[in-house]
């Protein structure tokens, strides 16, 4: 088709072609009509006018962002709780799973989304939707919420499929109560599957969202919270594939990336456990700090419940060639089943000068 690239892409046993449109989408129910221009992090946007803080709210709400600050942040819309988290999901020391996740818990009739799956118009809402394929995400101010995402949500950084411009770091970027679905059955054996990063990018806020049937969870780069979210049945690998290293397996997280900058991840149920019964997990959450990618700077890893089937730790905290920064890991639990330890060798490996604090198994023994 003219003005868009194809992209073919492995799943559900068939080739599923994608495209993704080069032109700006036209305004539709999806995109609200007189969108303002992108505010740069002055709060000026690209006509010179003053960000008021309400571009792209079509529900009349209060902005998802202070002016001038590109980094996510809570929504005014929902309720707080002490713990930081919002009234939907049970407080901590409960935690989140299918009941209080992904768009189903509140009711919404979802209808097919038609809209382009390149989203680059500024302050886009996309709100009980169903999409299928690969959202690419390439301009600020873009919220998803209430849908189902039945494929992956890339912000600009390109992922095993790249149709995202890595060059691209849309900022503010809001995915509340959405579910994203893969692909994989009890069954699947797909190295593609497998390797795939379902949310994947930075400068974006999940929150009460629900991943799974994919090999791995969340990619965080850098200003990125997670909270209030489930991760599980995810989709393992067993062999060897030019997708994977030499030693044949897979090197999945659920929430992970080679190193991550300025991010929160808050009270989720991260159950890194394979659907189909193969392996590859190194960790449910993995902090690397590494000079070829990215180091661990500023992140706080608080009242998340961990559990894999066949990671070798259930957290790497810091491990790396590049010492951590403020690397702080709290009021964390980890679940003794399957594993006792909730990793084969343990809990936790950090690396010195990372704050752990409150750390303990679910039946209460602490992590030292």
């Amino acid at each position: 088709m003219p003005g868009q690239k194809r992209f073919a892409l492995l799943a559900w046993g068939v080739t599923v072609v994608l495209s993704c449109s080069e032109a700006a989408p036209t305004v539709s129910a999806e995109a609200p009509a007189g969108s303002a221009p992108a505010a740069d992090a002055s709060g000026i946007d690209a006509s010179g006018a003053t960000d008021t803080g309400t571009s792209g709210r079509t529900d009349g709400g209060s902005p998802d962002r202070a002016a001038g600050d590109a980094r996510p942040s809570p929504d005014a819309d929902a309720t707080p709780r002490p713990d930081g988290g919002s009234a939907e999901c049970p407080a901590f020391p409960a935690f989140p799973d299918e009941n209080c996740t992904g768009y189903a818990h509140t009711g919404t009739t979802l209808t097919d989304y038609t809209g382009p799956m390149k989203i680059s118009t500024p302050g886009t809402v996309i709100e009980g939707k169903v999409l299928k394929g690969r959202l690419c995400i390439v301009a600020n101010d873009v919220t998803i919420r209430r849908s189902k995402v039945e494929g992956v949500i890339e912000m600009g950084s390109g992922g095993a499929f790249g149709p995202c411009p890595s060059s691209a770091k849309p900022t503010n970027i809001l995915i509340e109560d959405v579910e994203v679905m893969g692909p994989g059955t009890p069954t699947t054996h797909d190295v593609d599957i497998s390797t795939t990063f379902p949310v994947n990018g930075s400068n974006y806020t999940c929150r009460r969202c629900n991943l799974h049937r994919w090999g791995n969870g969340f990619r965080v780069e850098r200003n990125v919270t997670i909270e209030d979210s489930y991760v599980h049945d995810t989709i393992g690998f067993e062999g060897c594939s030019p997708r994977i290293g030499s030693d044949c397996l897979a090197h999945r997280s659920c929430i992970g990336g080679n190193g991550a900058i300025d991010s929160v991840y808050r009270h989720n149920r991260i159950d890194c456990t394979n659907l189909n019964g193969e392996g590859g997990v190194s960790g449910a959450i993995v902090i690397y700090s590494q000079r070829q990618f990215t180091e661990a700077r500023n992140v706080r890893v608080e009242k998340n419940i961990l559990s894999t089937t066949d990671a070798s730790y259930c957290l790497y905290a810091g491990a790396g060639d590049i010492p951590p920064t403020n690397l702080q890991i709290i009021d964390n639990r980890f679940a003794r089943v399957p594993l006792t330890r909730c990793g084969l060798y343990g809990p936790i490996v950090s690396e010195p000068g990372v704050i752990l604090s409150g750390n303990a198994f679910t039946d209460g023994t602490p992590i030292q």
